[in-house]
């Protein structure tokens, strides 16, 4: 079934190549976040430019924001400015700005402004250039390292307990997020129940927004039971959670690593003055999904 050309604010655009001498011509690789498809972005240009640049292997992806939600037939046909530096013999760094505007013609109002850096094989030049776009079907680069972005409707103003939280931990620069395996999972069980995947869908929103790539997901159990058999549940269920993100396509969950703790790093006590304390125990089962 074919992807819905739906409309988004979110983007990302890579620079596939660059040449010329007063007449350039630019490709850029462009990406609807919210569907995942992929076009490629022509920009024949004129203007004060000189210069040669190729990408080599995967581009760098750069992420913006239109100022209205548009789909992909708003970047066809209009009117585009770049400028763009090149500091390098052969292999260098790149520095380019694109503005995009809402028609063909020059003075209308702009639809988005980006920023691109990156290396690659080229030779030093610059300049200004303008140019009418023209956007063709399918991306001329792998999509595999574009983030998503996850359209999940998180309200925060939900007065009920919600089944995860982001925790901010500034010594460290790290979040933390707890999923409640009593909402997540069947008792006794590795297997996501509806409220689980829910929560894991608010996780992989935050996931997908990152900023550095290593993620650990922990599996926790209270003290009832046998010790390995605990140990081997809460390795189970961080295992069931770093397969969900990975069937869902979430930024590097192939590259997620994961552990089980059992009955260590309790966060509320267990027992109180040698009786059961159920509120504690149940808080003591989580999965945590730690993450820059």
């Amino acid at each position: 079934m074919a992807i819905k050309n739906e409309a988004t604010t979110e983007w990302a655009i890579a620079g596939i190549t660059s040449a010329g001498m007063f007449v350039g011509y630019n490709v850029f690789a462009l990406m609807n976040r919210k569907t995942g498809k992929g076009y490629t972005l022509h920009i024949p240009s004129g203007g004060a430019s000189i210069g040669l640049s190729a990408s080599a292997g995967d581009p760098s992806w750069v992420y913006f924001r239109t100022r209205e939600p548009v789909t992909a037939d708003a970047f066809d046909g209009v009117n585009s400015r770049i400028t763009s530096a090149n500091i390098g013999v052969f292999y260098g760094y790149s520095i380019t700005y694109l503005t995009l505007r809402k028609t063909w013609w020059g003075w209308s109002d702009v639809r988005a402004y980006v920023k691109m850096t990156g290396t690659g094989v080229m030779l030093p030049g610059g300049g200004v250039s303008g140019g009418i776009t023209i956007l063709t079907d399918g991306s001329p680069c792998s999509l595999r390292h574009a983030r998503l972005y996850l359209d999940i409707d998180l309200d925060f103003e939900d007065p009920l307990p919600r089944m995860t939280r982001v925790q901010y931990k500034p010594k460290e620069s790290k979040k933390n997020m707890i999923i409640d395996s009593d909402a997540a999972f069947g008792f006794d069980s590795d297997q996501l129940n509806s409220q689980g995947r829910k929560a894991l869908e608010e996780c992989a929103f935050y996931l997908n927004m990152r900023e550095k790539e290593p993620v650990m997901i922990n599996g926790f159990t209270d003290s009832v039971g046998e010790e390995a058999y605990n140990l081997n549940l809460s390795k189970r269920r961080a295992e069931t959670v770093r397969r969900w993100f990975q069937g869902k396509g979430v930024l590097g969950a192939d590259q997620f690593r994961t552990e089980g703790w059992g009955e260590e790093e309790p966060v509320a006590p267990n027992t109180i003055n040698g009786q059961d304390n159920p509120a504690g125990r149940a808080k003591n089962r989580r999965v945590e999904i730690v993450f820059r």
